[in-house]
């Protein structure tokens, strides 16, 4: 496609064609393209082309129709599932180029950086430290000056910030999630697939578990962040055991899930962990998840409703015999 500008999109639901801009092929490698073109099939095979479309559709309508009214509470929705629809492409251009550098130099390119600057040895470094000093200067700004950077980019931008894609993408990787595809076969791969499951509440609330005990093993415990992410994302979710590894003094893992007055419920994971005693010394700690009861995922709505109570405990780990 002749276009000067750096661009890449997929088209056609039933028989999808990929377009690239010269703009793009002219700046971009063969492993840097295998990423864009990884990430337009992942939009493909996740279904996004028709909503792509649709999306555009209603994004004009909202601004050229009188159905404007409703832009105020439609498009911000609209656009942010675009946007977290590009981040879900991205984790397929990361499997299909196989390095994160690649990655990260597309997103350096698309970004508006030179060409020759895109091609230095260590683009990861330069998108981390420029994901810290967008956070920090986001965060010296005052409420209101937040508040209207944040309005302009929810009604505006179909895509996320490079900043924002890149630390998405360095985040699913230290899950553990690419280097389980990567290294899995086909079979493995369709059994990881189905074990992320169709609730996604109950996917959301699972990272939140995985995620507040992986930081208490770093601040608490002084374990790798990252190593703990994969170690207890393995066994919180797929049955896996932490004994032998680095986090083998807990022994147990347990989620309660307790309803207030107001609706809402409160999230705590309580781990067990041994520490040169007979019995397990238990910690408590909060979970980042807010939700109310009918918006808690399927398994603990279903056994509030069953059970009529007020307070839910769910085992999460438990070592297998």
């Amino acid at each position: 496609m002749a276009e000067p500008t750096l661009n890449a999109f997929t088209t056609g639901s039933e028989i999808p064609t990929i377009c690239v801009t010269s703009g793009l092929l002219n700046v971009c490698s063969e492993e840097e393209l295998a990423f864009v073109i990884g990430h337009e099939l992942g939009h493909y095979i996740c279904g996004h082309v028709r909503c792509h479309s649709l999306v555009r559709y209603l994004s004009d309508a909202l601004l050229f129709t009188p159905a404007w009214l409703a832009a105020p509470a439609i498009r911000p929705i609209i656009m942010s599932w675009s946007r977290y629809s590009e981040l879900s492409a991205d984790r397929a251009g990361l499997l299909a180029c196989k390095d994160f550098d690649t990655a990260s130099r597309v997103y350096l390119k698309l970004a508006g950086c030179p060409v020759q600057k895109a091609d230095l040895a260590n683009p990861q470094r330069i998108l981390a430290e420029q994901s810290i000093q967008y956070a920090d200067q986001l965060g010296k700004r005052s409420l209101w000056a937040r508040l209207c950077h944040q309005t302009k980019h929810a009604f505006a931008a179909s895509h996320p910030r490079a900043v924002e894609r890149f630390a998405a993408l360095d985040e699913w990787r230290d899950l553990g999630f690419y280097d389980d595809l990567a290294e899995a076969t086909p079979a493995e791969r369709i059994l990881i697939a189905q074990s992320v499951g169709t609730d996604y509440l109950k996917n959301a609330l699972d990272m939140a578990v995985v995620e507040a005990a992986a930081d208490y093993a770093e601040q608490e415990l002084g374990k790798p962040r990252k190593e703990s992410l994969r170690l207890l994302r393995k066994a919180f979710l797929h049955g896996g055991s932490l004994q032998g590894t680095s986090l083998d003094e807990i022994v147990y893992a347990e989620l309660a899930v307790e309803e207030r007055k107001d609706g809402d419920c409160e999230y705590t994971l309580a781990l067990f962990l041994l520490r040169g005693r007979d019995n397990p010394v238990k910690v408590t700690l909060p979970v980042d998840y807010t939700a109310d009861r009918d918006f808690a995922p399927d398994e603990i709505r279903g056994q509030f409703l069953k059970t009529r109570r007020k307070q839910l405990k769910v085992l999460v780990y438990k070592p297998q015999n």
